[in-house]
């Protein structure tokens, strides 16, 4: 009997020591701070235009970036306050496709190098937008003027598009491609493609827009 209840009060002991401790109360009043990773707190306050903004995905550390987990017995944000994960997902890139999880490499939208005028946006659970053409006096009609994924990206100029792939028909797609996974599962929203590279190389800006991050708040 003794040596069955010493090996059930390690067992408690080791639980109890290894949870995670309750840090100081985080209270976000009038300002606004950028972080990411798992914190736990004994409380959590945001009020009077208070924002937490998650730390863009650096494209290696899932944990730290585009991710934010926050861990508290009571987490409270009022109306005119927020945590917002907008943009903090996978990042675009400059005259290149979009990016996303390796296993979905189409999930981004196709743009850059791949077409001449927009970039197609990115997906998640859903799929991204479908760019468009530049149309003739402002009026486009479907599918012709729908953009088609017809170049790609040779390190530092784009190739060229292969005959016949612009014929109007508006496929291949720029959008891109629709993946799911578990919700607890570190997993961001992918980033839309830049504006076209194809007919000009774009040495000045990006335009692309980055995927949503990801917020858990366990209270």
């Amino acid at each position: 009997m003794r040596t069955t209840l010493s090996f059930f009060v390690l067992i408690v002991s080791t639980l109890f020591f290894t949870h995670p401790a309750a840090a100081q109360s985080l209270v976000i009043d009038n300002t606004t701070i950028t972080m990411g990773g798992i914190h736990h707190y004994d409380s959590i306050t945001v009020i009077n235009n208070g924002r937490i903004m998650v730390t863009p995905f650096n494209g290696t550390d899932r944990v730290n970036t585009g991710n934010l987990q926050l861990v508290a017995p009571s987490i409270y944000i009022d109306a005119t306050s927020s945590i917002i994960g907008t943009a903090s997902g996978y990042q675009p890139l400059q005259c290149q496709d979009g990016t996303g999880p390796a296993a979905y490499p189409l999930s981004g939208g196709r743009g850059g190098c791949s077409v001449m005028d927009s970039g197609g946006g990115g997906a998640h659970f859903g799929g991204g937008g479908r760019g468009t053409r530049d149309c003739p006096g402002g009026v486009c009609t479907f599918p012709l003027h729908w953009e088609e994924d017809c170049g790609s990206f040779a390190g530092t100029s784009c190739t060229a598009a292969p005959p016949g792939c612009y014929n109007g028909d508006g496929l291949p797609t720029v959008a891109g491609q629709a993946f799911s996974h578990s919700i607890y599962a570190i997993e961001f929203g992918a980033s839309g493609g830049d504006a076209g590279c194809l007919d000009s190389w774009n040495t000045v800006c990006m335009v692309a827009g980055p995927g949503g991050g990801r917020v858990v708040l366990a209270a």
